[in-house]
């Protein structure tokens, strides 16, 4: 499939999974049979600080890091964190992302205000007007459903896949899943994967 680039950022806090969301994905781009760079930006994310990927892949790709303007999709396990990456957004950025709090540290350390949802999701609109903006309980779906809210990533990736924000086919997201997850939990992850294509 001819593809010059797709750049993409994965964003949330410590213990979240978002280095294994962004290694799934980065796996089922070279399975098929794109260029991949990644980058990982994160301080204390051991201690609920914040984590952001960079990744980009197609059959032009160079720098592994996503310029400021270039982001084609945002997944996003944290609202508060979402509109932190947003600067990488342009007008048609996509994104998906958690609904639920996950309060940053650094929230905590420089005694801000947390927004409203109606808050973030007008600041990624700003950002991106001609983008879609899909905000998910993908954490209370993934605490009733499996048991842990850790697998709302994988259900904010079966959901971009579903809509088609990413290029991607849902068979190389399964084989990749197979390739990075343990063997003990790759069948509910890709039960989890489904999760994403069923939410509304």
């Amino acid at each position: 499939m001819k593809l010059d680039k797709f750049d993409m950022i994965f964003a949330g806090v410590g213990g979240q999974g978002v280095l294994t969301v962004a290694g799934i994905v980065a796996r089922a781009a070279l399975i098929q049979g794109y260029n991949v760079k990644g980058a990982e930006l994160h301080g204390l994310s051991m201690r609920f600080g914040a984590v952001e990927t960079h990744l980009r892949f197609g059959n032009d790709v160079h720098s592994p890091l996503v310029k400021k303007g270039e982001a084609d999709l945002i997944i996003s396990l944290e609202p508060i964190e979402t509109v932190r990456v947003s600067r990488y957004a342009k007008d048609d950025t996509n994104y998906v992302f958690d609904r639920k709090e996950q309060m940053p540290i650094s929230v905590y350390l420089e005694n801000k205000p947390y927004p409203s949802m109606k808050d973030v999701v007008s600041a990624l609109k700003k950002n991106s007007p001609k983008g879609k903006i899909f905000d998910l309980s993908a954490s209370d779906v993934a605490r009733k459903e499996y048991g842990s809210v850790v697998a709302a990533n994988v259900i904010l990736l079966g959901k971009a896949i579903k809509e088609g924000l990413i290029p991607l086919k849902k068979d190389s997201v399964l084989k990749a899943m197979a390739q990075v997850l343990p063997a003990k939990v790759l069948e509910a992850n890709k039960k989890i994967l489904d999760l994403g294509f069923s939410l509304k």
